[in-house]
């Protein structure tokens, strides 16, 4: 199952939970048909192969490591999907 976290953090936090996720193996975008890329709002994430419960203990584990404040969040389990292209956010 492909796991999708939409999380709500300080904006002065994103950043590093975000590349900390990442390095953990989530990601901000997917290549769909024909080469298209597709990239996920700025705070959401997504890792395949990973159950709900992993994903959720993932997040948790890290902002308490990280000591970052979780304002909001929810997991949800997506396959297949679709969406709109756009370019990456910096």
């Amino acid at each position: 199952m492909n796991s999708v976290i939409i999380f709500d953090v300080p904006a002065d936090k994103l950043v590093i939970l975000k590349s900390s996720l990442k390095a953990m193996g989530y990601w901000e975008r997917w290549q769909g048909n024909e080469g298209k890329i597709f990239y996920l709002p700025n705070n959401t994430l997504w890792k395949p192969n990973c159950e709900l419960k992993q994903a959720k203990n993932e997040l948790e584990n890290l902002i308490r490591t990280l000591d970052i404040p979780l304002q909001r969040c929810i997991v949800l389990s997506v396959n297949p999907w679709d969406g709109i292209e756009g370019s990456p956010i910096t």
